[in-house]
Parts: C-alpha cells; structure tokens; sequence
C-alpha cells in the first residue's frame, strides 16, 4: 500500500488538470481495450479523486487529504 499525500497548494493544478481530460476519458479507457467494469471503476475514482481536489480549492495552505493505493 502507498499513500499519496497531496497539499492545497497542488490542488487548484491537478483539478485543472482533471477537468481537461474527463471529456475524454472514457472513451480512452474503451479505445484501450479496457472492459466496461473496470472503466466504471476508474472513472469512478477519477470523479472522486477530482472532488476530493476540488473541496480543497480556497482552503488554507497545508490542507491534505490522502489517497490508498493498493
């Protein structure tokens, strides 16, 4: 398991970033080969890796959330 620490100050960025290719996204992830379970799977915590950035916009610096990845 890694943990991801991510701070306010890279929030706004990565957000931005996010917001570029979710349009996109989907039809990326089929174009590869990807099965329709785990495209759900991805978008799914692709939005919720969005919104956890997006919560943070405004907020005072130093402010984290973390991510698991297993």
């Amino acid at each position: 398991m890694n943990l991801i620490k991510i701070t306010s100050e890279t929030a706004d960025t990565l957000a931005d970033f996010l917001c570029e290719y979710q349009p996109n996204l989907k039809d990326k992830l089929v174009a590869e080969g990807y099965e329709p379970e785990e495209v759900s799977e991805i978008l799914s915590a692709y939005l919720s890796l969005q919104g956890n950035l997006i919560g943070m916009l405004g907020k005072d610096s130093g402010t984290s959330f973390t991510i698991e990845i297993k």
